[in-house]
């Protein structure tokens, strides 16, 4: 049997990144007390924060190593599986206190940075229809 004080120890790091996750607007900083207190909170959060993650990630790859096996070795099932767990945000920022980056506890395949913005070197050419 586990330990109770370890069980209340992950519910507890589980509800407060849930907490996180719904975390009310961003903190703006504008001298250097603030971005003092930003730098402080990043850090506190991230003591709370990154265990949390950690946990997530652990058991996420257990599950995809899992689901691995119990597919054959089907990369194509596990893989999604430990890109979810594995990737993402461990550490907190000021940039995430204030809203400029988000925090990403379920992490994905393509950062954040690149997934929306699409240069124009990596679209296709339109043809036009001359040969």
């Amino acid at each position: 049997m586990r330990n109770p004080s370890s069980i209340r120890s992950f519910a507890a790091a589980f509800a407060l990144a849930a907490c996180l996750m719904f975390a009310s607007g961003p903190a703006r900083a504008t001298d250097a007390g603030a971005n003092a207190g930003l730098q402080a909170g990043a850090l506190f959060t991230t003591l709370l924060y990154g265990p949390a993650k950690v946990c997530y990630a652990v058991l996420g790859s257990v599950v995809s190593g899992l689901a691995w096996g119990l597919t054959a070795g089907n990369s194509e099932v596990a893989w999604p599986i430990f890109v979810s767990a594995a990737y993402g945000d461990y550490v907190v920022t000021p940039e995430h206190l204030t809203g400029q980056k988000p925090l990403e506890f379920v992490g994905r395949d393509t950062p954040a940075a690149t997934a929306t913005a699409v240069s124009d070197d990596a679209k296709p050419a339109e043809d036009s229809g001359k040969p």
